[in-house]
């Protein structure tokens, strides 16, 4: 967002929140809208059985991504579908609604953020759920790997809090089903378990399974 905006937003009251706390929770209708100015939070829903489903993770960056609960306006029912759980201590800014509606429309580039942030969160479960679909889900995998792999001197490398359930509830997928792919790739030379995290061998490869130039044979496993 452009400096002027974010100066605006930070003049609202701050609130802290714990790790683990919830700053907006599902089912509960908005009637704040947080900024976050310091730490990381996820946002995630709880399915009727219980199951976790992790949609992204979002960081203090001053990007439109730090607008907590922005889009819910937009839908016919205006009740939070998601949650958003402090990853780390933060801090956010508590904005009304009708003030965070009057912000909008004297900062309209906002808008235009937060609609990319809107069609890329689509085109990601899009994606999940026609790899589910069609049977690509060493696809979502490795592009999961690609995407979220950061260079760390001369490797990339997946950090260890992705775990195998962690990657599984981002990706919509059974864990034994991330297991076996992540096993068969090792084998394959592509990845290895280190001490930071899961390294990313051979990257070429990985992209020609993420494109499914590739196929990955991990049934078997």
């Amino acid at each position: 967002m452009e400096s002027a905006a974010v100066d605006y937003l930070i003049n609202f009251p701050k609130q802290a929140f714990d790790k683990n706390d919830f700053i907006v929770r599902q089912g509960q209708a908005v009637e704040y809208i947080y900024f976050l100015a310091e730490g990381c939070c996820i946002r995630n829903i709880f399915t009727i059985k219980g199951d976790e489903i992790i949609y992204d993770e979002r960081i203090a960056n001053n990007s439109a991504y730090c607008l907590l609960g922005a889009l819910t306006l937009y839908t016919p029912i205006i009740i939070h579908e998601t949650n958003f759980i402090a990853k780390t201590n933060c801090i956010c800014h508590k904005i009304y609604y009708k003030d965070f509606l009057e912000f909008l429309s004297l900062y309209p580039s906002v808008l235009h953020e937060l609609l990319q942030m809107a069609l890329s969160s689509y085109q990601n479960i899009n994606a999940n759920f026609h790899a589910k679909q069609k049977g690509q889900a060493p696809c979502r995998v490795c592009s999961f790997l690609l995407e979220n792999a950061k260079l760390s001197g001369e490797n990339y490398i997946l950090d260890k809090h992705f775990s195998i359930s962690e990657i599984a509830r981002y990706l919509g997928m059974h864990r034994i089903t991330v297991s076996k792919i992540i096993l068969a790739l090792c084998d394959e030379g592509c990845c290895t378990h280190a001490e930071k995290g899961l390294l990313l061998q051979n990257r070429e490869t990985l992209q020609l399974y993420a494109s499914g130039d590739e196929k990955l044979n991990y049934l078997k496993r």
